[in-house]
């Protein structure tokens, strides 16, 4: 028969033989996971060059918000001249360097309707105008609304010497 030592050592070498089987199993199985959970995030994630839609900067910077009173309401531009436009629209405001917030506010005409110097027919016949040149197809994409907050927000600070207008947010927009 055999040596009762050589027996207990195939025993020995038949017990390890599994658990070393199982260690390459399990191993390779982490590898698969790794490797299909990198693909996944990078199917799903996308990228921003892939992005149809531009970017938006976010700014970290907080302003005084003013809503206007009542929604901006204008005809489309040709083709669409027969269509209205009703959009309410809110703005995030600053002091420009070496302006007060009171100073700011007052040349905007914000709180003091009294004020004969208050520049706040001039910002909403701004408004109307750049709303005026919009047809439906710049107001139904994000671009197309992008656009406009951007147009908006570089007519008004052109035209502000004291405020500077941080943020334009279209709280609604409807088009009828």
């Amino acid at each position: 028969m055999g040596d009762p030592a050589d027996q207990v050592k195939t025993e020995a070498q038949e017990e390890q033989q599994p658990k070393s089987k199982m260690l390459y199993i399990l191993i390779i199985f982490i590898v698969i996971l790794g490797i299909i959970g990198f693909v996944g995030m990078k199917m799903f994630s996308g990228s921003d060059e892939e992005s149809p839609l531009p970017a938006i900067k976010v700014s970290d910077e907080v302003g005084r918000v003013y809503t206007f009173p009542t929604p901006f309401t204008v005809n489309l531009a040709p083709p669409d001249s027969e269509r209205l436009l009703t959009c309410s629209i809110s703005i995030e405001i600053k002091p420009r360097t070496g302006a007060s917030e009171a100073e700011a506010l007052q040349e905007m005409g914000i709180g003091d309707a009294e004020n004969p110097n208050s520049k706040m027919p001039r910002i909403l016949d701004l408004i109307s105008e750049i709303l005026q040149t919009k047809n439906w197809t710049d107001t139904k994409s994000q671009e197309g609304r992008n656009t406009i907050r951007t147009e908006i927000k570089t007519q008004l600070n052109f035209e502000l010497k004291k405020a500077e207008i941080i943020r334009v947010n279209l709280t609604q927009m409807v088009v009828s």
